[in-house]
């Protein structure tokens, strides 16, 4: 709002300025995560750990970004290649696992097609003999009425 006309700038932003110096709380005095990011932004600078990294996974991941932007220049390549081979090893993992997982499947349905053209051609034929008999028993009576 413009204070001196007293005309709203816009109904559709709205912005909140925190005074960072006026916040005097300690880290076991916030009790919400809105105390805590006001916290950690206020003591940046001058925080060796996170407050509360344990408690939420917010938190643990904004210490390990502080943690990595630490970091020397040695250090940081150092890093980047462990987290280049620890990101490969796991796409090669799931990789094998995906295809074994295609590998089962295939072989599992190659299985069970056999097993189901065995099991289909034992019911024909156990069907067809029954149907037989019946056709035979039929025929056979009506042979004994003609000739009866």
């Amino acid at each position: 709002m413009n204070k001196q006309r007293g005309v709203v700038f816009s109904d559709k932003e709205r912005f909140i300025f925190l005074q960072l110096p006026v916040f005097k709380k300690d880290a076991d005095e916030c009790r919400d995560d809105f105390e805590r990011w006001i916290y950690v932004l206020k003591n940046m600078e001058i925080l060796d750990r996170m407050p509360w990294a344990a408690k939420d996974s917010v938190f643990r991941k904004l210490a390990e970004i502080g943690e990595v932007s630490n970091m020397t220049k040695d250090e940081r390549i150092e890093y980047d290649a462990a987290l280049r081979h620890y990101r490969d090893t796991l796409n090669v993992m799931r990789g094998a696992q995906d295809k074994g997982r295609q590998q089962g499947l295939t072989e599992g349905r190659q299985q069970g097609l056999t097993e189901g053209r065995q099991q289909g051609l034992t019911e024909g034929r156990q069907q067809g003999l029954a149907e037989g008999r019946l056709q035979a028993n039929i025929q056979t009576a009506k042979n004994l009425e003609l000739y009866g």
